[in-house]
């Protein structure tokens, strides 16, 4: 395609990816001639343009982002052509400047925030309405330019053989001669397949009589008939669990007379972590780009497998995970005694790896690797906190060269230490105050006690030993409340909260980059999967710490009961007529069950109508994590996409006509479904600009 030619663009989807699309074809086509007209039609079955239904402006109030307010951008903010916008003077940028302006215009307390501040999901919606209507508006303003809205549910999209076109077929009407489409819709639909558990969840709850709340979106619509139940059992307990919860509790402050109490099951037993206070202001100076762990590393390792092993698949227990321990164990290390120190461990942890870059080793299991990869890192910082210890014990800081780590050390344990060198009376104060730590602030007296553990970071609460739901109770909240006051010192300043987000969250599109595309052996992807994938959601991608404390709340007014939270199962009665809930410290009859988490890698589309049809024409088909697995029925997960997301036809060859972005990709490609950020590029964004500029022969410049 290019300038001079009629073009039809059809998006599927006018969710906040939406208005990321419409933003960026404004930026490309300003100031350009269009030869011929451009027409984009935007298909959105719920009607809520820009906002879509999972940020609905009828979201209840009582669902917050997983986002603070200073990280929210409305568009691609300065990753893109951001002069233009200059030309636009109402054009909001991010999500503070709109809630700064409605706070000025209207003067209504629910727009006022401060950078740090967690919205009500809502309040996004509401934010990306308005930024989706600038769009419209400005790109209808254009010369030859058209936006056409169509609230229609798309249930197909078809190739016509003879021009080469596509055709959208909607619950009301035919769109014919559509020369591209981008479908960055179906996040929310859940298909559940019958081999999984939650298919044989689905058929226990059918014979059981229970009923089962398949997905909790759009809340405004599904949540309310839980309020028909005393007890509700909520699988899951992660951010969108915690909304369900919270939803419970925004109705009962309404109706007292409400009885409903929600049960949460896991698999770990615990809740998400709190989201540490963001130290992080400048990319490139506060994100950790890591010590070894870097694309050029997973690169090197591809190459070292493939040349000793036969084979560039990873094993990511093996070759990743052992890695990534060692840099949080630098990096908690580091933050506890200072730079000095974090550059001899990650000096340490650099000859390591290019020493097992350079051999034949191979591990036997991901303990040894770790072994291998992190024992010496450890043993160097419990070496220093035994130093601490002995520093404790005399009262003084007795060896000149451990002077600069007891600095650092005790500015990290204890509040109020002065940030240049210590006075005697400095030292001695601070000995004091590190002796009476107990555990609350996530610090103990005995330095030996605040050595990294990736065991106690995984799953800080110990089960073994617990004789009933009331100790396991208290051990849950205590761990609660000290992951807070974690939390509060901040994602920089804090040891383990800098190793998490640093590792974790910094180096996820590291991490994304070795594992998806098949790159990973399959057992191994499939670990990723299902252990490692929630563990990371879990430590780094919580709510924030009034999350978690108003979970505290309701845990403590008994609105939420974590009676079933560990080791629980539901299966029928002997009857095979009711289902029953069997935890370890009980058993009773489940009426009303609850899956509280988003279905974004598909192992089926069965629900989907659009995706279903699609499947069945074979203009798409599925990705096979094993090609060579031709047996089992679970091999398939979510859709088969090449490098520009366009879909692989049944034939096997490439439909350049369409694109799937967002949600859509999820299962081939991960963390796709994120917003726009003011202070970080994005996945999505950049893969929208590939697309403007693949729709336009190369018309707009590509972020590099």
């Amino acid at each position: 395609m290019n300038t001079n030619d009629n073009k039809n663009i059809t998006i599927v989807g006018a969710g906040p990816n939406c208005t990321y699309a419409l933003d960026i074809l404004l930026r490309t086509l300003h100031g350009r001639t269009m030869q011929s007209s451009l027409t984009i039609k935007v298909f959105e079955a719920s009607g809520e343009f820009g906002s879509g239904f999972t940020h609905s402006v009828d979201t209840p109030p009582s669902a917050t982002l997983n986002r603070i307010a200073g990280q929210i951008a409305l568009g691609p903010s300065k990753f893109y052509m951001p002069e233009v916008m200059e030309n636009y003077p109402g054009y909001l940028d991010t999500f503070m400047d709109w809630a700064e302006k409605k706070y000025r215009d209207t003067g209504d307390k629910k727009y006022k925030f401060v950078q740090s501040d967690w919205p009500a999901r809502n309040l996004l919606g509401e934010a990306m309405l308005d930024a989706f209507n600038f769009c419209v508006d400005a790109l209808n303003g254009m010369a030859g330019v058209s936006v056409e809205l169509v609230p229609e549910a798309v249930e197909d999209i078809r190739k016509d053989a003879a021009s080469g076109r596509f055709e959208i077929v909607t619950n009301k009407n035919v769109h014919k001669n559509v020369d591209r489409a981008l479908v960055i819709t179906g996040a929310s639909a859940r298909s559940i397949h019958p081999d999984t558990w939650m298919g044989s969840l689905q058929n226990d709850c059918t014979q059981g009589d229970c009923v089962l709340v398949e997905n909790p979106l759009p809340m405004q619509e599904t949540l309310p008939q839980l309020l028909d139940h005393d007890k509700v059992f909520l699988i899951g307990t992660g951010t969108t669990a915690i909304d369900v919860m919270n939803y419970v509790d925004y109705v009962k402050a309404k109706r007292p007379e409400c009885n409903t109490v929600i049960y949460p099951v896991s698999r770990n037993g615990l809740f998400c972590f709190s989201r540490a206070v963001n130290q992080k202001v400048d990319e490139d100076r506060d994100f950790h780009t890591g010590y070894v762990f870097t694309e050029q590393y997973v690169d090197k390792l591809r190459e070292r497998s493939l040349r000793r092993f036969g084979t560039k698949k990873l094993d990511f227990e093996v070759d990743i995970i052992p890695v990534l321990i060692a840099e949080m164990a630098v990096k908690y290390y580091g933050t506890m005694f200072g730079s000095s120190f974090e550059n001899h461990l990650a000096g340490m942890h650099r000859d390591k790896a290019a020493k097992h870059m350079d051999s034949d080793m191979r591990f036997s299991s991901s303990e040894e690797a770790q072994g291998y990869f992190a024992n010496d890192i450890l043993a160097a910082g419990e070496g220093m906190l035994e130093n601490i210890g002995k520093c404790l014990d005399a009262g003084d800081v007795v060896n000149p060269d451990v002077r600069e780590t007891f600095e650092c050390y005790a500015r990290t344990m204890c509040e109020g230490m002065p940030s240049s060198a210590f006075t005697q009376g400095d030292v001695t104060n601070a000995i004091g105050k590190i002796n009476t730590l107990d555990g609350g602030r996530g610090y103990y007296a005995n330095p030996r006690d605040n050595a990294f553990s990736w065991k106690k970071i995984a799953y800080p609460v110990d089960k073994a030993g617990v004789q009933n739901a009331d100790e396991y109770r208290s051990r849950l909240l205590q761990f609660m409340k000290r992951d807070i006051n974690q939390s509060a010192q901040g994602n920089v300043a804090n040891p383990t909260k800098a190793a998490c987000d640093s590792i974790w969250r910094d180096l996820r599109h590291i991490i994304v980059y070795a594992v998806e595309k098949g790159g990973v052996h399959t057992a191994s992807f499939m670990k990723f999967l299902d252990y490692y994938l929630p563990l990371h959601n879990r430590i780094v991608d919580g709510p924030s710490m009034s999350g978690v404390q108003n979970i505290i709340n309701l845990i403590d007014k008994g609105f939420v009961k974590t009676d079933y939270i560990f080791g629980s199962s539901f299966e029928l009665d002997d009857s095979g007529t009711t289902l029953m809930i069997k935890g370890p410290f009980g058993s009773e009859k489940a009426g009303c069950v609850v899956l509280g988490s988003l279905d974004l890698f598909k192992r089926s589309y069965e629900n989907n109508v659009l995706y279903k049809n699609m499947l069945k024409s074979g203009i798409v088909t599925m990705w096979e994590i094993d090609p060579d697995d031709k047996d089992s029925k679970l091999n398939k997960l979510g859709l088969a996409l090449d490098e520009s997301f366009h879909p692989l036809v049944s034939d096997g060859r490439v439909e350049t006509g369409l694109t799937f972005l967002g949600p859509a990709c999820e299962g081939y490609h991960f963390f796709q479904h994120t917003l726009s950020r003011p202070d970080k590029k994005q996945a999505t964004i950049i893969n929208l600009i590939h697309w403007v500029d693949e729709l336009f022969d190369g018309l707009s410049p590509v972020l590099k």
